[in-house]
């Protein structure tokens, strides 16, 4: 099996499968709540994108949390939309790349984008100018005022962060202490604006 992330490079064999199994392992009824709790942010009304949807678990929740906004999951495993759809048939499901939203969605088009574990396992993979592009991407998608909600489950507690757009920049609404200093993260914090 064989990946390519969004800056053409070829992902193979153990690569892949880690992929793969952080996608089936780190999503469950609950999820979103557990990670975000009393952080989550205030959205009456909107579009709200899950990244990395998976089997569209964090997707139902997040159309429970925010019932008067339209929930969408995305995510780049064919397989995992179309169970998606099976499990959750009342919810849309989209095929693509959450780091080229702008190949499925048009600019200022989200209210929140949701990315939790995806985008936290692969940045210490990725360049600085990767990360970026990636959170330029971000920046276009989500309508000015939007929320972008990141975390990463990994380990005893949830390392997370929410930010806020503001004009072609992110403002810190909440960031947890460790996600400011985990070497594993590599240039994100730095991508997003988030101060260590």
């Amino acid at each position: 099996m064989l990946l390519e992330n969004l800056f053409g490079r070829k992902v193979e064999g153990k690569k892949v499968e880690a992929i793969e199994r952080h996608s089936r392992t780190y999503t469950f009824p609950g999820r979103v709540k557990r990670d975000f709790g009393s952080h989550l942010p205030k959205i009456e009304e909107g579009t709200i994108l899950d990244a990395g949807c998976s089997d569209g678990h964090t997707t139902r929740e997040l159309s429970e949390l925010y019932p008067r906004c339209h929930v969408i999951g995305i995510d780049c495993n064919k397989d995992s939309c179309k169970h998606a759809r099976g499990l959750h048939n009342d919810l849309e499901f989209h095929v693509g790349n959450f780091y080229k939203l702008s190949d499925n969605f048009p600019p200022d088009y989200f209210t929140a984008i949701f990315a939790m574990n995806n985008l936290t396992a692969v940045s210490h993979n990725l360049s600085r100018r990767e990360l970026l592009a990636i959170f330029d991407n971000f920046n276009r998608s989500l309508k000015d005022g939007g929320y972008l909600c990141i975390s990463d489950d990994i380990g005893w507690d949830p390392k997370l962060a929410i930010l806020k757009k503001k004009g072609e920049e992110f403002s810190e609404v909440y960031v947890s202490p460790i996600f400011r200093v985990r070497n594993t993260f590599g240039y994100m914090p730095e991508a997003c604006g988030i101060k260590r």
